[in-house]
């Protein structure tokens, strides 16, 4: 357990969230087993304004050519013109993978230092039938619906605040 995250429930591998404090904590650096690490970011539930999932993805094409064979054959029976000729004649097989270059959760901030917070999750090229890629995207999920809680609460106590007494009444 990281030091002082007593009150703290986890959510995916950044996200600690201290709700009885209302506060909650990004930690930038994971290990490569997953544990958070470092000095963290500490903010409160009010802080948030926005959240969204931005996926940057992408099909990777991987082409294979049947032609080594053909090739070596050709080669033996006539020469470096028939490798060539042999190797051009094989068919070819294209597999398209479904991929995501990057995967990140953006959340909008006011009344701190920055004005947007970057959680970034996927950096590299991750096949979307991934076991990495579908972990990752649920973790991406869990601390949107999280961060939207926040919001909604925000929401719900600015609008009792505003609701205490009409402007003017039907006497005036």
């Amino acid at each position: 357990k990281l030091k002082g995250t007593v009150n703290f429930r986890r959510i995916g591998i950044h996200l600690f969230i201290d709700d009885e404090n209302r506060m909650w904590r990004y930690y930038p650096d994971v290990s490569l087993t997953g544990d958070a690490k470092g000095t963290p970011v500490e903010y409160s539930f009010e802080n948030v304004i926005s959240c969204e999932i931005v996926e940057n993805g992408s099909t990777q094409t991987t082409v294979k050519k049947k032609g080594i064979g053909r090739a070596v054959v050709g080669g033996a029976l006539f020469g470096g013109i028939g490798a060539i000729v042999g190797a051009t004649t094989g068919s070819s097989q294209v597999t398209e993978k479904p991929t995501v270059n990057s995967l990140w959760l953006t959340v909008g901030l006011t009344g701190a230092e920055e004005t947007q917070l970057t959680i970034p999750l996927i950096k590299a090229a991750t096949p979307t039938n991934s076991i990495i890629y579908k972990t990752l995207r649920k973790n991406a999920e869990d601390m949107m619906i999280e961060f939207q809680k926040m919001i909604g609460e925000l929401e719900l106590i600015t609008d009792k605040d505003n609701s205490s007494k009409p402007a003017f009444s039907e006497a005036d």
